[in-house]
């Protein structure tokens, strides 16, 4: 039997599977359709080779998005199990990942890029603001989606942690985006700000991160892209600042300079 799902494989009578739209290390992403109604869904499925992580890590994201009300976020609908195989069904997204629009394509421009980053700063301040904060703990480009409509959706919550007593309940991170404290199990708010940090580089400049190392300088957007203004290159050299006191110290306060820097950059444009 397949570990993934065929096209024109139905779940619960209800569910029409579509396409695989991606696969990681415990689960499979497809696109479904509700047979009665024709809506859209995305199914997520623990895939059977990785055993009980795989469930115990679906699990874990359910009861993220189930704790989630936001716009930006796609709702949780269901969960279920089939045979022993556990799914979770959320709402699907249709959009581009941030990763998508730099591959292969002209990078973006930077009122582009702070555009979509002032989104998903506006995304984080309501997850770290919650009763029970929630750090996504990895974002990156390819967990961000734009819609038809120029809004940027946080897709993949599958290592978000509920932050309590100065910790979160979950570890892990993509090398490139992940701060440094995640590799030794310490994740948090500012954790997000160095992603955050690190996917807008990566948008102006086309290039991931290496794993940060201290003391170990690396060029600034600014030297790689000489358009860019030295205010968004200031910003993201903040967040990708090494140690944690180096960092903005909200998200909230990120976002308040990138609304700033966007005004600055409009009324440039208008004066040329």
């Amino acid at each position: 039997m397949s570990a993934t799902l065929a096209s024109g494989s139905v779940l619960r009578r209800r569910y029409r599977i579509l396409q695989l739209l991606g696969q990681g290390a415990v689960g499979a992403v497809y696109k479904s359709e509700e047979i009665k109604t024709g809506d859209l869904w995305a199914v997520k499925q623990a895939l059977p080779q990785n055993g009980r992580q795989a469930v115990r890590a679906l699990r874990h994201e359910g009861a993220i998005l189930s704790y989630l009300n936001h716009p930006r976020i796609p709702a949780l609908k269901e969960r279920f199990s089939i045979w022993g195989r556990y799914y979770m069904v959320r709402q699907f997204i249709q959009g581009v990942s941030l990763k998508d629009m730099v591959e292969g394509h002209s990078l973006p421009s930077e009122r582009n890029v702070l555009d979509w980053s002032i989104q998903v700063a506006e995304v984080l301040t309501y997850l770290h603001s919650l009763s029970v904060p929630v750090v996504v703990a990895d974002l990156k480009p390819s967990n961000m989606l734009l819609d038809d409509n120029g809004a940027v959706h946080l897709v993949d919550l599958g290592l978000a942690g509920f932050y309590r007593n100065g910790s979160s309940d979950h570890t892990g991170g993509t090398p490139g985006y992940a701060a440094p404290e995640q590799f030794v199990g310490h994740v948090g708010p500012r954790s997000d700000i160095y992603s955050l940090g690190a996917t807008m580089y990566y948008l102006l400049t086309g290039r991931k991160l290496e794993r940060r190392q201290p003391n170990v300088s690396f060029a600034s957007p600014l030297e790689l892209r000489s358009e860019l203004t030295p205010g968004i290159s200031n910003i993201v050299m903040k967040a990708l600042s090494y140690n944690l006191g180096d960092r903005f110290v909200s998200v909230s306060e990120m976002k308040e300079r990138l609304v700033i820097q966007a005004a600055m950059l409009s009324a440039l444009k208008e004066a040329e």
